[in-house]
């Protein structure tokens, strides 16, 4: 992957700030409000904002200056990386909006990402922000319908190829066991929507990961310049309770050549079983693109009991 500084120099080419509140990009609110206060310096998160466009992801981070003194220049983090340095004077009581395209993450419906301002003043002093972006409501590009994946497949998805589609009529279709072996298995089962698909199943080492992984190769013609592949599948948990406690999590961790890119928490059980629901993962790959991508869903062992999950309908589109 690109070093954090590289990655910050790409992304702040790609940011614009502007001194009125933008509308029209919201895709989900952001209600709760964020201060950060140093003295008589104080700054307001007003809204934080991430959507989808044909273009890819929007991220929208709006402050307000609610101060006496003077902004002289403002530093944007998501997930640790540097997405945007703007030096630009933002007035007492005047507000900017920063707008980030495809900042270097990965976007996973249902989760929250945690960001960090840094506001810095003419006297040099600095304002710290912590707070979450929400993903809720992030929905896939797929078509405009609602439901799990397995109902939206076949729906047209203009402007986008298909790596693969996986549906595992065909068995197992080069997905392995990954992880801890110890105590699971792997095996095409019929609990799917609708039936076959992948199962993971078992009772390993406490601490341990298993789950299912899959090597995808990609075209040689797009593996120059900048790459952004959206991963969907729907999921199915089943952890039985455990000391009164539901242990059943899945997790999405994306390798390239070799290297973990990105691994981001998918669910974490509220009740034995999750029910079928859908996942989607927008990724910016670094640049040059790996040649091979590594897509693995895990679990990480937690209880002395049986832990379990169902994936179906996998697609892969860049």
């Amino acid at each position: 992957m690109s070093s954090r500084a590289a990655s910050s120099d790409v992304a702040a080419s790609l940011v614009t700030l502007s001194l009125a509140l933008l509308g029209g990009l919201i895709a989900y609110n952001f209600t709760s409000t964020y201060l950060a206060s140093q003295g008589s310096h104080a700054v307001l998160i007003v809204n934080a904002n991430a959507a989808l466009s044909p273009d890819g992801v929007i991220l929208v981070v709006s402050i307000k200056n609610i101060c006496q003194r003077e902004v002289s220049s403002v530093t944007l983090e998501l997930d640790g990386y540097v997405v945007a340095t703007v030096e630009k004077a933002i007035p007492p009581g005047a507000s900017a909006s920063f707008t980030v395209m495809n900042p270097p993450s990965v976007w996973v419906y249902g989760a929250s990402k945690g960001a960090l301002l840094k506001a810095t003043f003419t006297d040099k002093s600095t304002s710290t922000i912590i707070f979450p972006v929400s993903t809720v409501g992030f929905q896939s590009t797929v078509s405009d319908q609602t439901g799990n994946l397995g109902d939206r497949m076949g729906q047209p998805n203009p402007g986008r190829r298909i790596l693969f589609l996986d549906t595992f009529d065909a068995g197992l279709s080069g997905w392995f066991l990954w992880g801890n072996p110890e105590g699971y298995n792997i095996e095409v089962s019929n609990h799917g929507k609708p039936a076959p698909c992948l199962h993971i199943f078992g009772n390993g080492p406490r601490g341990a990961v298993a789950g299912a992984a899959k090597n995808v190769r990609l075209p040689d013609n797009i593996t120059t310049g900048q790459l952004t592949v959206q991963l969907m599948f729907d999921y199915n948990v089943h952890g039985l309770p455990d000391r009164g406690d539901f242990k059943g999590n899945l997790w999405l961790r994306i390798d390239g050549d070799g290297e973990m890119l990105f691994n981001v928490q998918i669910y974490d059980a509220k009740s034995a079983c999750s029910g079928w629901g859908d996942a989607e993962a927008r990724v910016v790959l670094p640049e040059p693109a790996p040649e091979i991508l590594t897509l693995i869903i895990y679990t990480v062992d937690r209880s002395d009991r049986l832990q379990e999950f169902w994936i179906d309908n996998i697609c892969l589109e860049f």
